[in-house]
């Protein structure tokens, strides 16, 4: 092998490594993200689902409200 050659192939190896060691960060990263991305989607959707029950049983109230008003009305 000649020089050219040599470090031709030292720069080729240094360049795959370097690459290497760019998506192993990525990747770590990536999975860091997720991670927290997660816990963030589970204390939204618990908050989410919270609303929706005092929501949900909000309307009961005012419906059943709604039937009493309208039996009341019927029954003048």
């Amino acid at each position: 092998m000649t020089l050219l050659q040599k470090v031709f192939l030292l720069f080729a190896v240094m360049y795959l490594l370097a690459k290497g060691v760019i998506f192993l960060a990525l990747y770590l990263v990536t999975l860091r993200m997720e991670k927290k991305a997660l816990a963030f989607k589970r204390k939204r959707e618990k908050i989410l689902r919270k609303r929706w029950l005092q929501n949900r049983e909000l309307y009961r109230k005012q419906y059943e409200n709604y039937e009493k008003r309208k039996r009341l009305m019927d029954m003048e």
